[in-house]
C-alpha cells in the first residue's frame, strides 16, 4: 500500500467532513467504562464492552447513513464509505456488529485492509509504510525486512496512551503499551505527562539485542493524535523532546491531531479508489459467513 509523498499529501485534512453523532455520543463513565447515550437519552455499553451484538450493529447503521449523508450534503456529490477505522481494542462482538451494518447498508467494504485499526490509520496519515517515508536509502531496502518501530502517542483529556509498535508495509502489532490516567487538566497533569514519557523512553523495547546497536535504533517515527486544544499537544511536543531528544525530527504531530485517524483513513480509502482491481479480487474478500476468520482486523 505504498504512495509517494506528493500522493500523500493531496490527503487534505482541510477537506474532511467534521462529525459527530447526535443519536450516538460517546460518554466516559467513572472507573473508565465507555458509555454511548442513545436518542432516548439512555446510557448503553459502548464497544467493544457492547454485548448486544445487534443493539450495536443498529447504532453503527444510524452512524454509517448519518455520516455518508454530512459528506455527500458538505461535497455536493454522493459519498460512500469505503474504509472504516475501528479503535485498538475492537472486540468479536464490534467487529462482527460492523461487518453486519456494512452488509445491511450495502457499503462497498469488500476487502480485510478497507477496516483498519488506528495504529495502522495513524502511521498511515503521515505515509509511514515506506523505505523512503523512513528515510532509508540502501539499495534493496524492504520496509518488511524491519525491524522498525513506531511510538504512538494519543492524549485525551482523561488519559495518555503510549504504544510501541514494530510495523510492516500494512501492518502494526503493539509489543509494549502504557495508559496513564490524568485526573487534572493544569500543571498537574502536564508534570504527570513528562514522567511518563521519560520514563517510557526509558523502556527496554528500545534496546536493540545487538549490544553494538544504539538506543532507539529501530524507532522511526513518534506519531501524536489528541482530542484536546492545540497549545496542550504544543506542551505533549516539548515533552516528547524531553524524553527523545535526539529523535526530534521523527515527531510527528503537523496534522491537527483530532484528524489524524481520519486522514490515515482516507489514505487508505484514495489507495482503494485508485485500485479498483484490488476491490474487485475475490480470493481476500470478506465475507458475511467469514468474517470472523480475518484475526488481521
Amino acid at each position: 500500500m505504498k504512495g509517494s509523498e506528493s500522493e500523500f499529501k493531496s490527503c487534505d485534512s482541510q477537506r474532511l467532513v467534521p462529525y459527530s453523532f447526535p443519536t450516538a455520543t460517546p460518554i466516559r463513565q467513572p472507573g473508565g467504562k465507555g458509555m454511548i447515550e442513545d436518542e432516548k437519552g439512555a446510557l448503553n455499553p459502548a464497544p467493544p464492552e457492547a454485548h448486544d451484538k445487534d443493539q450495536t450493529k443498529q447504532i453503527l447503521v444510524k452512524a454509517f447513513h448519518s455520516v455518508q449523508y454530512a459528506a455527500s450534503s458538505a461535497l455536493g456529490e454522493e459519498i460512500l464509505i469505503n474504509v472504516l477505522r475501528i479503535p485498538n481494542y475492537s472486540n468479536v462482538t464490534l467487529i462482527g456488529s460492523v461487518f453486519d451494518a456494512v452488509e445491511e447498508i450495502g457499503l462497498p467494504i469488500h476487502q480485510p485492509g478497507q477496516v483498519i485499526r488506528w495504529l495502522n490509520a495513524a502511521r498511515l496519515a503521515y505515509g509511514l509504510n515506506s523505505c523512503q517515508a523512513f528515510r532509508l536509502t540502501q539499495k534493496g531496502c524492504n520496509i518488511d525486512d524491519g525491524p522498525h518501530q513506531i511510538v504512538y502517542v494519543d492524549y485525551q483529556s482523561n488519559f495518555l496512551e503510549l504504544k510501541v509498535a514494530p510495523i510492516t508495509e500494512y501492518g502494526a502489532f503493539p509489543e509494549h503499551h502504557r495508559r496513564v490516567s490524568l485526573w487534572d487538566d493544569g500543571k498537574n497533569a502536564f508534570v504527570e505527562i513528562r514522567h511518563a514519557l521519560a520514563k517510557f523512553a526509558q523502556s527496554s523495547v528500545f534496546i536493540p539485542k545487538d549490544p553494538h546497536l544504539s538506543h532507539f535504533e529501530f524507532l522511526r517515527a513518534i506519531v501524536v493524535s489528541s482530542e484536546v486544544s492545540q497549545p496542550s499537544v504544543a506542551q505533549i511536543h516539548t515533552a516528547l523532546i524531553e524524553a527523545f531528544p535526539r529523535q526530534e525530527s521523527e515527531i510527528r504531530d503537523s496534522i491537527n491531531p483530532p484528524y489524524v485517524g481520519a486522514v490515515g483513513a482516507a489514505f487508505v480509502a484514495r489507495y482503494f479508489s485508485a485500485r479498483p482491481e484490488v476491490l474487485e479480487d475475490k480470493r481476500n474478500s470478506i465475507s458475511h459467513a467469514g468474517k470472523s476468520d480475518h484475526s488481521e482486523l
